[in-house]
C-alpha cells in the first residue's frame, strides 16, 4: 500500500508584497532581552531554545508537555542562553518559557516536535528569501507566516541587510520574525549580504545549525523528507 505525503510549501519573497504597516507581536516582555528565545534543530525528540540577554545572566527554563508536569534546567550565567532539551515524545506539542532570580521572564510559547507523516499527513513549510529590510512588505509576509503557523520556516539568504553585522539581525530580522520562530523551527542559508561580515560571522553565532556537514555554511536535515541548505 502505497503512503501519501503531502508537503504544502509556502515560497515567499518579502520585497514583492505590499501592504498597509503593521506589528508583529514580540515573544519578550522584559525590556533585558536582546532578543529571543527562538528555535532550532526541532527533532523528533529533542530541540534547541536560545535566548540572549543584554547583560550576564542566570535564566531558568521551564517546559512541558501539553497537560504534564513542568521540568525546569537552568544554565549557566552569560548572555547568550543555549539549551538543548531531550526526550521529548514524537509529534508532541510542548510549552516553555524562562524565569530570572524566580520571576517570570518571557511569556509562555508553544512548539511541536518532528511528527511522523502518515497516510494524508502533510507538512507544512514556509520557504522565504531576501527578507532583510525592516520595512511594511516584510512585515506582511511575517504576518501571514504567523497566521499559517509552519512547522519548519528555512529561510534562502540574505536574512539581514544590508551587511549581515550583529546590529542587522537585531534590529531588522529578530522584529519582525523573533514572535514567529519563538513557535516554529527557522532553518537559515547565507546570502551575500549575511556574508559581508565576517564571512557570516554574526549568522553563524545566532544560528545553531545541523552539523552533518561539519560547517555551518551548508547543511542538510530530514523533517521527515530531506531538506538540503547551501550556500
Amino acid at each position: 500500500m502505497s503512503i501519501k505525503r503531502t508537503l504544502s510549501i509556502i515560497v515567499l519573497a518579502a520585497s514583492f508584497l505590499l501592504a498597509p504597516l503593521l506589528t508583529v507581536q514580540a515573544t519578550g516582555y522584559n525590556s533585558g532581552i536582546t532578543y529571543g528565545p527562538y528555535l532550532q534543530r526541532v527533532t523528533k525528540k529533542a530541540a534547541t531554545i536560545i535566548i540572549v540577554t543584554d547583560e550576564s545572566a542566570e535564566l531558568t527554563l521551564h517546559y512541558k508537555r501539553v497537560g504534564k508536569k513542568w521540568k525546569t534546567v537552568t544554565g549557566d550565567a552569560g548572555t547568550m542562553h543555549n539549551f538543548r532539551i531531550s526526550n521529548l515524545k514524537r509529534g508532541q506539542t510542548y510549552e516553555y518559557y524562562f524565569s530570572k532570580d524566580d520571576a517570570r521572564y518571557t511569556r509562555t510559547n508553544t512548539f511541536r516536535t518532528q511528527k511522523k507523516i502518515r497516510k494524508n499527513d502533510s507538512l507544512r513549510l514556509v520557504a522565504v528569501g531576501d527578507s532583510g529590510l525592516l520595512n511594511e512588505e516584510a512585515l506582511q509576509v511575517a504576518l501571514q507566516i504567523k497566521a499559517w503557523r509552519p512547522d519548519i520556516i528555512t529561510h534562502t539568504g540574505d536574512i539581514a541587510y544590508y551587511s549581515g553585522t550583529q546590529a542587522n539581525y537585531e534590529e531588522r530580522f529578530f522584529p519582525v520574525y523573533g514572535s514567529i520562530i519563538a513557535e516554529s523551527p527557522f532553518y537559515g542559508s547565507i546570502g551575500n549580504h549575511d556574508y559581508t561580515t565576517d564571512e557570516a560571522g554574526p549568522y553563524k553565532d545566532i544560528f545553531e545549525t545541523p552539523t552533518n556537514s561539519g560547517t555551518k555554511d551548508y547543511y542538510s536535515f530530514k523533517s521527515p523528507f530531506h531538506i538540503w541548505r547551501v550556500f
